[in-house]
């Protein structure tokens, strides 16, 4: 409830949200605090034009070259991985207990799944890049923004991923001691 009557209050050509006499907008550093991931001394922008070079994804993914040239495939303008591929590489490393493999493969699926559901049953290369180099922030605050603005153009829609940390970020600027959080005489409102 708290966050559709915030989200009431976006206002899309300033790109914050605006109350009677104050303006809020969620910051990298905000965010930084609310994840516990530190953004000093990162570039928070990731070029995603170019592929990643190969031998970094082999590593990262546990896969073979010869298996991720035959994988990586086009779509939509971009390259990327097929969910179906990638779920099937987990089940073989779990069955082989190849954990550390599994792992990689399922935290990958996990944030695709989860964070990035950009398009169906495909991993892009946007998620590619964001997974390999760890900058996580911005791309939350980014997406977190477009979730807002997108619900926010259409007068409809769900913000799904992103409600704990947008919630969180609220809370965190409303009073938390005196006479609003405090109801010493357990008093109504109306």
């Amino acid at each position: 409830m708290t966050i559709h009557t915030l989200v009431q209050f976006y206002d899309p050509p300033l790109r914050c949200f605006t109350f009677q006499h104050y303006q809020l907008a969620p910051t990298l550093e905000e965010y930084s605090y609310i994840l516990g991931v530190g953004i000093l001394g990162q570039v928070p922008l990731v070029s995603t034009k170019d592929l990643p070079k190969s031998h970094y994804l082999v590593e990262v993914l546990h896969l073979e070259k010869r298996e991720l040239e035959l994988n990586l495939k086009p779509k939509g303008g971009t390259h990327g991985f097929t969910l179906k591929f990638l779920v099937d590489k987990a089940i073989t490393f779990s069955e082989y207990g190849s954990w550390s493999a599994f792992n990689a493969i399922l935290s990958f699926l996990i944030y695709r799944i989860v964070l990035f559901p950009n398009m169906e049953d495909f991993v892009d290369l946007a998620s590619i890049n964001i997974f390999m180099t760890k900058i996580h922030v911005p791309t939350f605050l980014v997406d977190i923004y477009y979730s807002i603005h997108a619900r926010n153009q259409k007068k409809k829609g769900t913000i799904m991923f992103y409600v704990p940390m947008l919630y969180r970020w609220f809370m965190s600027h409303l009073p938390n001691k005196g006479p609003f959080v405090d109801n010493k005489g357990n008093l109504k409102w109306s």
